[in-house]
């Protein structure tokens, strides 16, 4: 009977220790979303940076990774883009109809590609360097 009793209790607590892994591992995963989804909210909102003319440009990320750029000065054009992050350019914002004007320390430069990476706004060829000339400030304001 002792016997019995130790066969039983043994698997009881191998049931109880993979239950335990099993609820681990989930609750793992569930952190491991709740991150992504958390990091990625902090991503959305609305940016606003001003060329070296003097307009403003605001930035609208959304969260089905659709975006507005909208011109405050110069032509008052918004532009619609798609947006995407990477790990090593920030925020890449794509304007799939016509390229976003700006003027740069560098002079003006137009691109269907614009990037947001620590604290800056970056023209294509400007990111992965690091430009100075190629960049303005951008601030999140919501």
């Amino acid at each position: 009977m002792k016997k019995y009793f130790y066969s039983i209790l043994t698997i009881a607590l191998f049931a109880i220790g993979f239950a335990a892994s099993d609820e681990e591992e989930a609750t793992n995963s569930s952190n491991e979303q709740k991150q992504e989804q958390k990091k990625e909210n902090s991503i959305l909102g609305t940016y606003e940076a001003t060329d070296k003319i003097g307009n403003k440009l605001i930035v609208t990320l959304k969260s089905d990774k659709t975006a507005t750029v909208k011109e405050l000065g110069g032509e008052g054009h918004t532009f619609y883009c798609t947006w995407r992050e990477w790990s090593s350019v920030g925020i890449e914002i794509h304007s799939p109809d016509e390229p976003i004007e700006l003027v740069f320390e560098a002079g003006v430069r137009s691109h269907f590609w614009i990037y947001i990476k620590d604290g800056w706004l970056y023209s294509y060829n400007g990111v992965e360097t690091n430009n100075p000339t190629l960049r303005l400030k951008v601030t999140k304001t919501q």
